[in-house]
Parts: C-alpha cells; structure tokens; sequence
C-alpha cells in the first residue's frame, strides 16, 4: 500500500525450517496475521491487531480517499469486505457492485485502485475454448492475509479447516507469483464445473503446468477429474498439487504429477 510498509515474503526463513517439521504453528499464525513487518514485530494479538487497524485506517483514509476522492469510505471498506469474503471464488460483478451499494462503474473504479495499492489482486481465468472454458470472472486474493482478515473481523480467529481452505490457497498464489516472477497466474474453470485452482505460464516447463491447492497433510497421492480433465485437454509436461508434506510423483500419460509439500515452495 503506498505510503506503507509493504507486505514482506509470505514467509520468513524461520516460518521454513519449522514448517518442515511441524508445519502448523507458524503457519496457522501466518495465515492470520499476515507478513506486515510492524505486525509481526508487535507483541501479542492485541498489539499486533491495533497496529493492523492503524495501518487499514490510514490506507482507506488517506491513501484511497486521496487518490479517489471518496464521498463514502464506508462503500470501499465494504467492497473490501465482500473481495476478502470470496477469495478464489468467481466475482460476478452484477452482484458485488449490488451487495455493495455502488455502481457498477465505481466498482470497476475501487478494484482498479485496490490492485494499484497492492491491497488485492484479480487474478484472470486461462482458456483456450470460448464456447466451454470461463473466459471473464477474475478471482481475488489479498496481497496480506493479515489485511483480509481484519476487514472480516476474523483477526487471529482462523482454526478450523473450511476457514483455513482459501486462505492457504491464498499463500499458494503468492508463494508461486514469488517462485514465478513475470509470469503469468491465471486459474482455469469450465461451464461444467471443472476447475484447477492455478495455470502458471511457465515456457520453461512447456509453456503452462496446472496447480492444485490442498489444505491438509495428504497421506496417498491422488488426482482428481478436474485435473485430470485439464492433464488430458492440454497434455502438460508437468502438473503439482500442493499440499501440507506429501511429496511423490506419478505419471498421467506425458505429464509428470508432483505434489508439493509447502515447504518446497518456500
């Protein structure tokens, strides 16, 4: 965010060696309380949750009210809001701009503005078939989960799986938007509902490699229709599923399935 500290790498050399070992601790309090240095270097979770709201406040109130003169900071707070409650989820954009009193083209102005501040990221759909691939709905991730979380008053309250599902994911994208610099992230979704979490552009590993996310410590290696649907339509040399501490390989015809254990993208 301008005129602020900016997020640090989503995870800290120290995060990495007991995430080898244990993986929960540090992680659980990373997907919670984000990577903002002042927040990280603050002293229990009523410390580092006030030094949160200063930054938030200071963001919409001077940073975004400036750059778009907001008459309603209440309506992007909101906004925020609803994008940290469906991240890697499809936006309809009908909807969002009702749910949050605006107008569609005041919509279109806050999401501009959020990306610009480093707030969110929008990440787009890959296709290649017009006609049965989700060619427009972009997807968003916050740049801090920190952030996210403070918007959905969920500071520090992340335990449970299904609350901990997207947010991982979350970490994913990053963590491969810093082992990809350049490249493109996109996700891949069909109007059958197929759908493969991310689609790295990688001319490297053959020009794209599918990624699916997930949560939890995998104990047999396992591919779903979905990836296998997209293995089968586009034939990648490589596909991964990342998940907590599995690591193994598989062979699906030419392309070579990994799954990554989170700290191999650290």
């Amino acid at each position: 965010m301008g005129g602020h500290d900016e997020p640090e790498s989503p995870v800290t050399t120290n995060q990495n060696d007991r995430s080898r070992s244990t993986g929960i601790p540090n992680l659980t309090e990373y997907l919670n309380y984000g990577g903002y240095p002042r927040v990280i270097l603050s002293e229990g979770q009523e410390e580092k949750r006030q030094v949160m709201r200063e930054i938030y406040t200071s963001y919409v109130d001077r940073d975004i009210s400036g750059l778009l003169r907001l008459s309603r900071p209440d309506a992007f707070r909101k906004t925020l809001a609803l994008l940290a409650s469906q991240i890697g989820q499809l936006l309809n954009m009908t909807t969002l701009s009702g749910q949050a009193g605006i107008s569609a083209p005041t919509l279109k102005n806050y999401l501009y503005y959020a990306e610009k501040t480093f707030s969110i990221a929008l990440v787009q759909p890959y296709f290649r078939n017009l006609q049965k691939e989700i060619t427009k709905a972009p997807t968003p991730y916050f740049v801090d989960l920190g952030l996210r979380n403070l918007v959905l008053n969920k500071w520090g309250m992340l335990t449970e799986a299904n609350d901990l599902g997207f947010v991982f994911q979350n970490l994913v994208y990053h963590l491969l938007c810093a082992k990809h610099p350049g490249m493109p992230v996109k996700y891949w979704r069909t109007v059958g509902k197929a759908k493969v979490d991310f689609v790295v552009e990688d001319a490297s590993r053959g020009g794209i490699f599918p990624v699916e996310v997930k949560f939890g410590a995998l104990r047999q290696p396992a591919v779903t229709r979905s990836l296998r649907s997209f293995i089968e339509k586009y034939q990648p040399q490589e596909a991964w599923v990342v998940n907590m501490s599995l690591d193994h390989k598989l062979q699906i015809g030419a392309t070579s399935v990994r799954f990554v254990p989170l700290y191999a993208l650290l």
